[in-house]
């Protein structure tokens, strides 16, 4: 009525070798997808998520061009010590001034995306009313993130600096 199956006997070496070498090879190939993942992930977390610090820093920098001597005038000091101030944190109690009395400066970024000119536009809301200050820069000396925006298509781009984040 049923099937005769021979008895599995013990093995022989030979088999448990290449039994223990089909482990090893399954346990390889695991391990190569989970890095191959992990790899992944991390490239597109990093593509997703740009360096914040920098894009700070870069508009920091056209909000200095804008209403930098101004500013410097007003508190009393030279360009490269509110420079110092606003980029790197050098003068907190400086840094503290301007933030109180400008706030959020905003900024409308416009261009084709193709690398030619993109003019910014800088506004905000101070003790002596509205300021506003409009500039084209080169490709290159708008922040990383606003140029992948445009590239993306959109119209135009804005962001909003303050001095102390």
């Amino acid at each position: 009525m049923g099937a005769h199956r021979p008895q599995a006997g013990p093995r022989t070496p030979v088999e448990k070798e290449k039994e223990g070498e089909g482990r090893m090879f399954a346990l390889l190939v695991l391990l190569a997808v989970a890095a191959g993942g992990c790899t992944w992930w991390l490239l597109r977390r990093g593509a997703a998520a740009p360096d914040a610090a920098a894009d700070h820093r870069a508009i920091g920098r056209i909000v200095l061009l804008a209403y930098g001597p101004d500013w410097a005038e007003r508190h009393g000091v030279d360009a490269r010590r509110l420079s110092a101030a606003l980029l790197d944190g050098a003068d907190p109690a400086l840094l503290h001034r301007v933030d109180t009395e400008v706030g959020p400066v905003d900024l409308r970024f416009h261009g084709s995306g193709s690398r030619g000119q993109v003019t910014v536009t800088a506004e905000y809301d101070g003790p002596r009313g509205h300021a506003k200050a409009t500039a084209d820069l080169p490709w290159d000396d708008v922040p990383q993130q606003v140029r992948a925006d445009l590239l993306r298509g959109d119209a135009a781009v804005l962001r909003t600096w303050r001095a102390a984040r």
